[in-house]
């Protein structure tokens, strides 16, 4: 019995490529599903927090890294080390007026970035200025000194890059109970009689009357 025939597969320089699927990039997208019971949309994908040094506000988060390679340089001073980065949360960040810097990469249009705390945290690349366009694909995007941010140590879920994370029930019941701990405060503070006030700020003068007093009894003896 003979063999099968050998079937000749052309090379793969004439091959037809079918493409059927494609990919996306996870610093892109969001990965969401939607909650029956709450009816909210909900991060399928923890995201771990970049915070701002001075304040650790929520400023961007680690997927959002493009490049951890950089080199910028804050307040005129020597170029540090920095990361690239694909977006920022744009309610914790204040964007300044653009200007033009001269860059290795060509002259760009650039903007300061500050934290809503008054620190600056980076720049943003606002528009192409070089003469063939070549770094169309950094506009948009910023750019995040090193020492001006720390890494959150626990993961958040959160719906859009933009968008600051979401408070937990744990801090929302902190912050309630802190709001009722002053109320009660407050109430306390108008309950009391002026009887009681004027008695504690007479004794208060009292004592504050008797202490030269004490002191004169001291260096005598």
């Amino acid at each position: 019995r003979l063999p099968p025939p050998v079937r000749m597969v052309p090379p793969a320089s004439t091959r037809p490529l079918h493409v059927g699927q494609s990919f996306l990039g996870l610093r892109y997208t969001r990965l969401l599903v939607a909650n029956p019971w709450t009816h909210e949309v909900e991060a399928c994908m923890e995201s771990t927090p970049i915070l701002c040094r001075n304040c650790s506000a929520v400023i961007s988060y680690t997927d959002q890294f493009l490049c951890t390679k950089r080199r910028w340089g804050l307040d005129g001073g020597p170029s540090e080390s920095a990361c690239f980065v694909n977006t920022v949360v744009q309610a914790q960040v204040d964007v300044k007026d653009p200007y033009e810097e001269h860059l290795a990469q060509g002259l760009f249009e650039m903007a300061d970035v500050f934290c809503r705390c008054g620190r600056q945290v980076g720049y943003k690349f606002c528009t192409d200025r070089s003469r063939r366009n070549r770094n169309e694909n950094q506009v948009g995007r910023f750019g995040l000194v090193t020492s001006r941010f720390l890494v959150a140590s626990e993961p958040v879920r959160v719906c859009a890059a933009r968008e600051a994370p979401r408070p937990t029930v744990d801090a929302l019941l902190e912050a309630e109970r802190r709001a009722r701990e002053a109320e009660t405060a407050s109430a306390e503070a108008d309950a009391r009689p002026p009887t009681a006030v004027a008695e504690t700020a007479c004794a208060e003068e009292s004592l504050v009357g008797s202490l030269p007093q004490a002191q004169a009894l001291v260096s005598e003896g």
